[in-house]
C-alpha cells in the first residue's frame, strides 16, 4: 500500500553536494532507513539510539546468546516511522543543522501523509482561538485537558503520545478529541479505541455514554456481549480489546483513527499488540497513558509507533490544584527473625550462599527461594499488615502477583475478617460481570477489602471510593506501581488523602525492590521520605 512513496534516489545523486545523510522510505518493511556518507556517522547514530539490554544477563543464564544492547535504529539504519523526528533532531543537534540531510519529495510527502495527517486542518486554524468541542453537557473541560487535545491537533497534527496521570480524566480527553474531529474535521471518521482487556471495554463504553455520546454512536467489539450490546457496524466509535482483535481482525472495518489507551503496555517490539498497532492501516494514531516508559528503548518503541510525545502532566501539580487526591506513604518494615538468624538461607541479607557465574548455585536460587518462603509463610508474615488494615478507614485494595500467594492471602483474610470487612478476590479467572459487581460494591460501601491480581486490576480500573492500597510483593516496575497507586488518586467525598501501605521484609529482593519504590515515590510524588515507618519483628 506504500508503493507510491518509494524513494527515487536511484534517479539522482544519493548524497547531493553538502549532504552527509539521506533518509529513505522502504515500502516493503514500512520503515525508514538512514544512509550516511561516512560509516562512522551511521555507527554514531545507531549507538545513540541504543540502550543496555537488561534481559541479556538472564537470557545468557538459560543458554541463549544475546547482545548487550538493544537498538531502536538498527545497524543497517532501519527504524520505525514515528521515530523520524527524533532522528532528524539528533542529527540537527550533533551536526549543526538539517541542511546535511537529503529527503526526497516522496519521503517528505510520506511524512506529511502518515505522520502529520491533520497538518492542513491545523494550519488553517488559529490555535489560540480554536475551541475544542465538548460532548458533555455535565462535565467541563479543564485547562490541561484542553491543552492536551490542542497538542494532539496542532503539535502532533493527529499523531503522537500524551501522558495524563490516572484519575485526571484521560478517557474524557480521548472522548473529546474524537468528538472534536467528528464535529470539526470529518463526521464520517471511524475510530477504534484499543484497550488492554475485556473489562475496560465495558468501562470505556459506559464512560463515553456518560460523557454524552449517543448509544448509536458507540459500539463494542468483544466477546461475551449481551443481546442489547450487539456490535453495530454503523457506529462511528468502536471499543475493543487486544485478545479479541488478535483472533478477530477480519471483523474490524476500515479504521480512520486509532486511540490506544494504556499505551505503555504496547511498547514491546515484536509483541502481538505492537504489530497490531504498527500494521493497522490508518494515519491518525494516538497513544494515551498515565505512565509512559522511562527507559529509552521502550520509549523509542512507542514513539516509533505513534510519533512524538506531545503533552505530559505532572501528578503533584494536579494534586496541588485539587484535581487528584494527595498521597500518604506508610511503610511497614517486618523483620523475620527466622530468616535474620540463618545465613544459610540464600535470600538472607548477609547470606553465605553466593551466586558465582559457572558455580553450583543457580543464579535465581535466592529469588525463587524467597518467593516460595513468602507463599508458605503467608499467614505469619502478613499478620502485621492485616493488623494495620484494621486501623485504616474506608475500602482497601491489596494487590498480589502470584496466584498461589493470592489464594493463601484470601483464605487468611476470610478467617481473620479485619474490621468485620467483606472480603473479595479477583484474578484472571473471575468473570468480567463479577468484577463489575465488586467494583460497584466498592463505590456504594466503605468497609470492603479486595485481594486482586495486579495484572488484572492495576491498569485502567476506575474505583473512586478507594482510599487505601496495600503492596504485598510490591515489585520494582515503575509503570506497575504508578498505575496501581493511580487506582487511589481519584477524588471522592469519603477520602481526604490516599494511603499506600508498603510492606517490606528483611529479605534480599524485598529490600532491593523497596529501594526502587522509594526512588519512585521521590521522583513522581516528591516524597523525600515515607510519611511513617513502623518496624515490627515476628
Amino acid at each position: 500500500m506504500f508503493e507510491q512513496y518509494v524513494d527515487d534516489f536511484l534517479d539522482e545523486e544519493m548524497f547531493p553536494s553538502g549532504k552527509c545523510f539521506r533518509i529513505v522510505f522502504d515500502p516493503v518493511t514500512a520503515k525508514f532507513r538512514l544512509l550516511a556518507k561516512a560509516h562512522s556517522d551511521l555507527e554514531k547514530i545507531v549507538d545513540a539510539f541504543s540502550t543496555f539490554n537488561n534481559a541479556s544477563f538472564f537470557t545468557r543464564q538459560y543458554g541463549f546468546d544475546t547482545e548487550n544492547k538493544v537498538y531502536s535504529v538498527n545497524k543497517f539504519g532501519y527504524f520505525s516511522i514515528g521515530l523520524v523526528f527524533e532522528v532528524l533532531n539528533y542529527i540537527k543537534r550533533e551536526y549543526g543543522s538539517f541542511s546535511q540531510i537529503a529527503l526526497s519529495n516522496n519521503v517528505k510527502r510520506f511524512i506529511v501523509d502518515y505522520l502529520m495527517p491533520l497538518k492542513h486542518f491545523a494550519k488553517d486554524r488559529d490555535r489560540s482561538k480554536f475551541n475544542v468541542s465538548n460532548v458533555s453537557k455535565t462535565y467541563q473541560l479543564r485547562e490541561y485537558q484542553t491543552n492536551a487535545i490542542k497538542a494532539l491537533i496542532f503539535d502532533g497534527c493527529g499523531r503522537g503520545l500524551i501522558e495524563l496521570p490516572t484519575g485526571s480524566g484521560k478517557s474524557f480527553v480521548i472522548g473529546n478529541f474524537i468528538y472534536t474531529l467528528l464535529q470539526q474535521y470529518d463526521s464520517s471518521l471511524k475510530t477504534l479505541i484499543f484497550v488492554p482487556n475485556r473489562q475496560l471495554v465495558d468501562q470505556f463504553y459506559k464512560d463515553l455514554l456518560d460523557y454524552g455520546f449517543k448509544k448509536e454512536e458507540v459500539t463494542k467489539l468483544a466477546s461475551g456481549l449481551k443481546k442489547d450490546e450487539k456490535y453495530d457496524p454503523k457506529a462511528r466509535i468502536i471499543v475493543s480489546n487486544r485478545q479479541y482483535l488478535f483472533t478477530n481482525k477480519e471483523k474490524l472495518p476500515k479504521i480512520d483513527v486509532l486511540i490506544a489507551d494504556e499505551a505503555h503496555s504496547v511498547a514491546v517490539p515484536d509483541s502481538q499488540t505492537y504489530k497490531f498497532v504498527e500494521n493497522l492501516n490508518c494515519s491518525i494514531k494516538v497513544g494515551c497513558s498515565g505512565t509512559l516508559p522511562r527507559d529509552n528503548y521502550r520509549k523509542w518503541s512507542l514513539i516509533g509507533l505513534f510519533s512524538r510525545i506531545l503533552y505530559t502532566e505532572d501528578i503533584v501539580k494536579l494534586q496541588n490544584e485539587g484535581y487528584l487526591t494527595k498521597l500518604k506513604i506508610e511503610v511497614l518494615s517486618v523483620k523475620d527473625e527466622a530468616v535474620e538468624n540463618d545465613k544459610n538461607i540464600p535470600f538472607n541479607l548477609h547470606s553465605n550462599v553466593k551466586y558465582i557465574e559457572g558455580g553450583d548455585v543457580a543464579f535465581n536460587e535466592a529469588y525463587n527461594a524467597e518467593i516460595e518462603y513468602t507463599n508458605k509463610n503467608c499467614l505469619r508474615l502478613y499478620a502485621p499488615m492485616i493488623q494495620k488494615i484494621e486501623k485504616l478507614d474506608g475500602n482497601v485494595l491489596i494487590l498480589f502477583d502470584r496466584i498461589e500467594f493470592g489464594h493463601e492471602l484470601f483464605e487468611t483474610l476470610k478467617e481473620w475478617k479485619p474490621r468485620g470487612s467483606e472480603i473479595f478476590y479477583i484474578d484472571g479467572s473471575v468473570s468480567v460481570d463479577e468484577r463489575e459487581k465488586i467494583r460497584s460494591k466498592f463505590e456504594t460501601s466503605n468497609s470492603n477489602v479486595l485481594i486482586a491480581q495486579a495484572v488484572t486490576f492495576s491498569v485502567g480500573i476506575n474505583i473512586r471510593n478507594l482510599p487505601n492500597l496495600c503492596f504485598t510483593g510490591g515489585g520494582k516496575s515503575i509503570t506497575k506501581c504508578i498505575q496501581s497507586i493511580g487506582r487511589t488518586l481519584r477524588l471522592h467525598e469519603n477520602k481526604e488523602f490516599s494511603t499506600i501501605l508498603d510492606c517490606v521484609f528483611n529479605f534480599k529482593y524485598s529490600k532491593k525492590h523497596f529501594r526502587e519504590r522509594l526512588k519512585m515515590y521521590r521522583d513522581f510524588y516528591k516524597k523525600q521520605k515515607p510519611d511513617s515507618i513502623e518496624k515490627v519483628s515476628i
